[in-house]
């Protein structure tokens, strides 16, 4: 016996070459497997393909989750587990565990290279691919929401979607590094990098993301640099121009427009910045890569 309910993105082939909206999913879903149907996944089964980030959240019964071929994990409810790469790579395997009479979970899928980085990013801090999520948390929430908008097909504003599964990711980073006792830095880094994300148009600055965080400007400015090794001010500039590269990669942008869309209301203090970051001015860095 199972039941099983998979949506595809409604929008994957508007968005199949725009890597910046990273955030919507390609797929998500919802399974009901019992013990008859012999529920099992293998990485070497699967055809080639890009690579993937996959998060399986267990909402009853129990799943097993075998990596490596020897790195096993009981997946209760309340466990979600991680997996990001190739999708026919064949090192994992997961099925209904041993002892238990059925798996449900829900599941979301991203193939956006930038959602893969992120997801690899959350196993490598935390250790581990299993972590235990709040069923009525943040992220839990998000995941719902997401699999409620692809049932319903009603994407209207693909840009509120890719927030909205950004947010998850950023909600999963939160949670699973608090699960694993290393939350308080990388959380807050987190939680400015969302907001840099969402704002990137605008000019955002140190107070504001102080006010955000419920901090004086000093002591924010002072966790924030023991968190993430530079200055708020340093880490805004990254994001920015870090977005701005990402754009001149998939876009053919005028500088001007450019600087707007990453929030420098000058483009010639913009052009000195990339310049300075990347050894090329943003004309130049665009002839460059469609040569």
């Amino acid at each position: 016996m199972f039941k099983r309910k998979h949506f595809y993105n409604p929008l994957e082939m508007e968005l199949k070459d725009a890597e910046h909206l990273f955030g919507i999913p390609f797929i998500c879903g919802y399974e009901w497997n019992g013990v008859d149907s012999n529920y099992l996944v293998e990485g070497s089964s699967r055809l080639p393909s890009r690579e993937r980030a996959l998060f399986k959240y267990t909402i009853s019964g129990g799943g097993e989750l075998l990596l490596n071929g020897k790195e096993k994990h009981l997946l209760k409810p309340g466990d979600a587990f991680l997996l990001s790469g190739a999708v026919n790579t064949a090192g994992y395997r997961y099925r209904i565990a041993p002892g238990y009479d059925h798996w449900e979970f829900l599941f979301i899928s991203y193939h956006k290279s930038a959602a893969v980085e992120i997801v690899k990013k959350i196993v490598a801090d935390c250790g581990t691919n299993v972590v235990q999520l709040d069923p009525a948390g943040e992220a839990m929430s998000h995941a719902w929401h997401i699999y409620d908008l692809f049932q319903s097909g009603e994407i209207a504003d693909r840009y509120a979607a890719s927030s909205l599964g950004y947010d998850f990711l950023m909600h999963l980073c939160s949670e699973s590094l608090s699960f694993c006792g290393k939350s308080h830095g990388s959380d807050l880094v987190h939680k400015i990098s969302a907001y840099c994300f969402r704002n990137l148009s605008s000019p955002i600055t140190v107070d504001e993301l102080a006010d955000l965080c419920g901090y004086s400007r000093w002591h924010f400015s002072k966790i924030f640099r023991q968190a993430a090794g530079m200055t708020p001010s340093e880490f805004i500039m990254e994001q920015k121009l870090t977005a701005a590269l990402q754009l001149l990669h998939q876009e053919n942008i005028p500088v001007k427009e450019l600087a707007m869309r990453c929030g420098f209301n000058d483009p010639g203090y913009f052009g000195r910045r990339f310049k300075r970051k990347f050894g090329v001015t943003p004309i130049h860095f665009e002839r460059i890569d469609h040569i």
